[in-house]
């Protein structure tokens, strides 16, 4: 089983860095408010969850602390003091894992809960405190040091998990560089994968590692060669690598994951992988590139010119293989997709539901808050599928929201 599939033992779910099923207050930068205060409604509400017998009680009350974030802060030791709840929802999901993304939302005051369980040797706990250090970001560089120290003995999902801490927080993890670049050379192809993720995560201040990276193109495993790229692309260009070059070498691998994640590196580079386009204009609209919808987002962040590439993801939306992710493709446009309202509208009306979903998805970046737009939000909302109705009802109020802002200017 892979290392992000298990919470029996250090795994976590790695999120897809193009395509994953992104939610909306993530996805559109719009969050709601975190106006909860202390010992308001809402929290003794998620309080008196906390204490259910039922695990999925308890999920939602991780739930709703996530979301108050800073002002539940207080209450942190009682989250971290449940990271060995073993129990998963109806659904699978882990409640300690849920619980230390509450504790990840609350803010840098929280660090010093979580780092003495760096060294539990409980699963569970250990699983917590590298996911709230994650979480935490850049709140958590007061981490760093102790993740270093651990580093040299670390083994195993210890080892990774220390990493996949490091990975979150950021162009302050910089000291731990040197180490991220030794690991590159790891046994383990998933030990290098998160080694890349956390060196992309530095940016850079990593271009030590860079030859490493390069190389890693060439010699590592698949997956390596794609999170490689992209923490080539987030670190930048490099006087002695043609960055850019050498990921557009990838551009064609038969494998589709690594065509995806070489494109989303050069979008990653923007202006600077100029030098790409040829090979991007020359594989666009070939029916046998099967990777067209990467193509169109990462000619748009290299150019800045959105109308040619929307006019492929429309293209695109009207085939039954790659309607889903056109579609959703479309919201990483945001504002500058307002042309794909007309065609957007009736897809809230089809058969598919998932289509529905990323269509609403797809219209609150857009920001488009008409009349119109709002009204067959509503329609879609009263949906028996529950996940489009949800999807119609975050639409709805993210619009209301961009709304109310523009006329309070």
């Amino acid at each position: 089983m892979s290392r992000d599939a298990s919470l029996s033992r250090l795994r976590f779910l790695r999120p897809r860095l193009l395509f994953g099923l992104i939610g909306a207050t993530l996805f559109l930068g719009i969050s709601s408010p975190a106006s909860a205060q202390v010992n308001s409604p809402e929290l003794r509400a998620a309080m008196a969850k906390l204490s259910s017998a039922s695990a999925d009680e308890r999920a939602e009350a991780a739930r709703m602390l996530k979301e108050i974030g800073p002002n539940a802060s207080h209450v942190a030791p009682q989250l971290v003091a449940r990271f060995k709840d073993n129990q998963a929802t109806q659904d699978g999901e882990s409640v300690s894992k849920l619980y230390a993304e509450a504790v990840g939302a609350m803010g840098p005051e929280v660090v010093d809960l979580v780092v003495p369980l760096l060294d539990s040797a409980n699963t569970f706990e250990l699983a917590g405190a590298c996911e709230a250090i994650h979480q935490l970001g850049p709140d958590a560089k007061a981490a760093v040091p102790a993740i270093l120290e651990r580093l040299p003995t670390a083994e195993g999902d210890l080892l990774w998990g220390l990493v996949y801490g490091l990975s979150g927080i950021g162009p302050d993890a910089a000291p731990a560089v040197e180490p991220l670049r030794k690991l590159l050379e790891h046994q383990d192809f998933q030990v290098q994968i998160i080694a890349c993720r956390a060196l992309g995560g530095i940016g850079p201040e990593a271009r030590a590692a860079v030859p490493k990276l390069v190389e890693m193109l060439e010699t590592g495993v698949g997956s390596v060669k794609s999170h490689a790229a992209l923490a080539l692309a987030s670190i930048g260009p490099q006087p002695d690598f043609d960055i850019p070059a050498l990921i557009g070498k990838l551009v064609e691998h038969p494998q589709f994951v690594l065509k995806e994640r070489s494109l989303e590196a050069l979008g990653i580079l923007g202006s600077e992988a100029q030098s790409q386009l040829p090979l991007i204009d020359r594989l666009w609209g070939d029916p046998s590139y099967n990777a067209q919808i990467p193509l169109a987002i990462a000619r748009w962040k290299i150019t800045g010119d959105a109308e040619r590439s929307l006019a492929l993801l429309e293209k695109l939306a009207g085939f039954f293989d790659t309607e889903l992710d056109a579609v959703h493709a479309v919201a990483l446009f945001g504002p500058e997709a307002k042309s794909c309202t007309e065609w957007l509208l009736p897809k809230l009306s089809g058969v598919d539901t998932d289509v529905a979903y990323e269509a609403a998805m797809a219209l609150a970046a857009i920001g488009d808050a008409s009349d119109e737009v709002l009204e067959q939000l509503a329609v879609l909302e009263m949906s028996d599928d529950e996940f489009a109705a949800a999807g119609a009802t975050e639409a709805i109020r993210v619009l209301k929201a961009k709304r109310d802002e523009a006329t309070d200017r």
